[in-house]
């Protein structure tokens, strides 16, 4: 079986048909949001790898709150 188009990415619109508007918590810890407050400032392709990795947990944190 050809492996081809296994790992493309979806579209968004792929994504809204799971997402549902409303309010989610999480707990982080301090490097955690100073890297969110960073991305926020300065975009993503300024973070370093230790940086990108942190809000890369972030998004896991949520991830499991909004589609467990």
């Amino acid at each position: 079986m050809p492996l081809d188009g296994l790992f493309t990415p979806k579209s968004l619109d792929h994504y809204r048909a799971m997402a549902v508007s409303g309010s989610y918590q999480a707990n982080l810890n301090q490097s955690q949001v100073a890297a969110v407050l960073k991305a926020h400032d300065y975009g993503l392709a300024i973070l370093t790898p230790e940086e990108t990795r942190l809000v890369e947990q972030v998004m896991s944190v949520l991830k499991d709150q909004i589609w467990p």
